[in-house]
């Protein structure tokens, strides 16, 4: 916000520098000042009043803070305990899934091997069906 305002100014400048007429230039020069002047002033006022703003601010939650000291302190207690039962709940389906998971490897594996051994059974039927006719 301000920064554009200072390169409107510097401009301003510019332009002021370079006039022909001395008379000109100077009322340019007096009028940049003027603006810049003008534009720290504003600077300092937006400053305090976001300082005070703030100062507002926190002394609203302070004094929320303070009149709800006892009750914030339930909610933080039950806040804690749905925190604790949600992660033991969450840890439990984890280990459902990974019991899932687990089960779900070892018929993999019952898969392989039986299909190890069927491909084994026809290989060897196939042989069996070539040494008869060959």
């Amino acid at each position: 916000m301000f920064h554009q305002l200072r390169l409107r100014i510097q401009d301003l400048e510019q332009m002021a520098k370079e006039q022909d007429k001395e008379s000109e230039k100077q009322m340019l020069l007096a009028e940049v000042e003027n603006h810049h002047k003008q534009m720290l002033s504003n600077q300092n006022a937006w400053r305090k009043a976001n300082l005070a703003c703030k100062l507002a601010i926190d002394n609203h939650e302070k004094d929320e803070l303070l009149q709800s000291g006892v009750s914030s302190v339930r909610q933080r207690k039950m806040t804690k305990e749905g925190l604790v039962q949600t992660a033991s709940s969450i840890t439990e389906s984890l280990m459902t899934i990974s019991r899932m998971m687990s089960q779900q490897v070892q018929q993999s594996e019952e898969s392989v091997q039986t299909l190890a051994t069927s491909s084994r059974t026809v290989q060897e039927t196939n042989e069996e069906f070539k040494n008869m006719t060959g």
